[in-house]
């Protein structure tokens, strides 16, 4: 009986063991503590990413609308651009850490910014980018995309960013006559800013003047085709025009991305014209050559309207070629020889600066005065003034006018030979 007692008292222990085991299962699937944990480690990470989008990030600025207060940003390496909200208390910050107001930072400009959500808290211009400012002489390569300057080379990628007084352009669009800048880190541009550009100058009833001369300023002497089209950078010229006892001058203003009409039968005027042109050459001993002629300095000269072949030698001094364009009724020209040993120590100079490795981030206004006096040399006088001229290592002249920039009336310019 004892026996029996013991074995029923084992499995009511079994059978209260078993349900003790089956209530705390249930208890487990059921008390919610899984979800709970879980929903503690969303929050987490939430808090994680609002605190990672309070750091500084790079960015570039490809819009702002000051009315709307909205500035437009793009990661660097990303694609997309956002549009955020700024507001009167946004740091903003040049790159020297000066304070500076939104609106001076243009479409291109590469910026280290502070975001909460949708809000700009603070920006500064990024002194971890590169800025080669002031570029007036540069090659593109839209193939291999590349920008070269002088002998520095910089590539750009599908991303790039063109803008010209903050509207977005193509790369297509950009001129060698622009002046540009370059945003970018290391060797890679990720922005460039237009920063003067080009217009047109369409030529209309050329048929006077066809194989006659034009001359756009200080920049360009051409000889005139058919229905010409003309490029240059936008700006203020004294356009001139030569042939054949014929021409004139005429003030132009070449807006950029639009063509300018100049209308040659209203330069023309009443032929044929001739100039009057006194020389003055130094050395004293030095000759001077007309056409080829040589030509006697001890008098003016009386030339029709056109254009001549000028070139000057002494013993001793660096040969002077140019080519003269005669179109107004007076003129007084003074050349200035260089000796030959002024000539090589001036080359051995230039030859030394070019060797050099570029390392300024802006070009010297200087380098697009050398590269407009090997192109051409262009002088401009009134009737009274006299023009003068020197020679230098290349055969350009380095030239002071008496009338001075780009309007007055035009006795004549000379354009390097080459």
């Amino acid at each position: 009986m004892q026996k029996k007692k013991r074995i029923l008292r084992l499995l009511l222990v079994a059978v209260f063991l078993i349900l003790s085991g089956c209530g705390e299962k249930k208890s487990t699937i059921t008390d919610g503590r899984e979800v709970y944990v879980k929903q503690d480690k969303t929050e987490s990470d939430e808090t994680e990413t609002e605190e990672q989008s309070r750091e500084e990030q790079l960015f570039l600025v490809t819009g702002l609308d000051t009315e709307r207060k909205k500035i437009t940003l793009k990661g660097y390496k990303e694609q997309e651009e956002t549009e955020y909200t700024y507001t009167g208390a946004t740091d903003v910050k040049d790159k020297y850490g000066s304070n500076t107001t939104i609106e001076k930072i243009a479409s291109g400009e590469m910026v280290n910014a502070k975001i909460e959500k949708d809000t700009v808290k603070s920006v500064q211009v990024s002194d971890e980018v590169f800025t080669y400012g002031d570029i007036h002489n540069f090659t593109l390569d839209t193939e291999a995309k590349t920008i070269t300057v002088g002998k520095n080379s910089y590539y750009y990628g599908d991303d790039i960013q063109v803008f010209f007084h903050n509207n977005k352009i193509s790369i297509a669009e950009i001129s060698e006559w622009d002046t540009i800048c370059l945003k970018g880190i290391d060797k890679k541009v990720y922005a460039i800013q237009v920063t003067n550009g080009h217009g047109t100058i369409v030529l209309q009833n050329t048929d006077m003047f066809e194989g006659g001369n034009i001359t756009i300023g200080n920049i360009l002497s051409l000889d005139i085709e058919p229905d010409m089209r003309i490029e240059v950078p936008e700006g203020d010229y004294l356009l001139s025009v030569a042939n054949n006892g014929y021409g004139g001058n005429s003030e132009i203003t070449v807006e950029a991305n639009r063509e300018t009409t100049v209308n040659l039968e209203e330069l023309k005027g009443e032929g044929p014209k001739y100039c009057t042109i006194a020389f003055v050459i130094e050395p004293e001993n030095a000759t001077l050559y007309l056409n080829g002629e040589v030509v006697d300095l001890s008098q003016s000269l009386q030339l029709k309207y056109g254009r001549y072949s000028l070139s000057a030698r002494a013993e001793g001094y660096a040969d002077w070629n140019r080519t003269l364009v005669v179109n107004s009724e007076k003129a007084n020209i003074r050349i200035e020889l260089q000796t030959e040993a002024e000539a090589e120590e001036e080359e051995e100079e230039t030859q030394g600066e070019n060797q050099e490795e570029e390392t300024n981030t802006q070009t010297d206004s200087e380098d697009l005065t050398q590269a407009v006096n090997n192109l051409v040399d262009y002088l401009v006088t009134s009737d009274s003034s006299t023009t003068s001229t020197s020679t230098g290592s290349s055969g350009s002249s380095n030239t002071s006018a008496g009338a001075g920039g780009y309007a007055g009336s035009s006795a004549g310019s000379l354009a390097g030979s080459h």
